[in-house]
């Protein structure tokens, strides 16, 4: 993303700097703002709700360039980095017995870790080389509309209260 805001936006290394700071504010609040009204109105829902806000992201990226609205579509379309928290801790938390929790966070975790720090930055970079910068946000946008689709599967843990 530096890279990105660097070379195709034109920032500079401080622009691209306090953006990126801005979207580990954006991260920071998402995930005490996401958690608790999972708290208070279900994870589903909430899990739903984000997820389809975070198809944003990539998009506003690509497509809101030098526009008013790119910085504040990209801070809240950040949020649904406050589902993580919930997917890979609180549901498996609520899911499975109590002496399997440590290993079903793992096992989330592990796999969240192969999939994302390993295989998709190595297909990002190849589409990268290939169709340019632009490629990996592509990439990530179809990322979270499976994400947003896949959510719907989810069992409820939590009623709203």
């Amino acid at each position: 993303m530096p890279r990105y805001f660097i070379e195709l936006q034109n920032f500079t290394e401080a622009e691209m700097g306090k953006t990126m700071g801005l979207m580990g504010v954006s991260s920071l609040l998402s995930g005490l703002i996401v958690t608790g009204l999972s708290d208070r109105f279900g994870r589903k829902p909430v899990i739903n709700l984000f997820l389809l806000v975070g198809i944003f992201f990539p998009l506003a990226l690509l497509f809101l360039v030098g526009s008013g609205w790119q910085m504040p579509a990209m801070f809240l379309a950040y949020f649904m980095f406050g589902t993580v928290p919930i997917v890979l801790g609180v549901i498996p938390s609520e899911t499975v017995p109590a002496h399997s929790t440590a290993k079903a966070i793992g096992l989330l975790a592990g796999a969240g870790e192969i999939c994302g720090g390993v295989f998709t930055p190595f297909l990002c970079g190849l589409l990268a080389d290939k169709f340019g910068l632009r490629a990996p946000f592509y990439v990530a946008a179809g990322a979270a509309v499976i994400a947003f689709f896949l959510s719907f599967s989810l069992v409820e843990t939590r009623q709203a209260s």
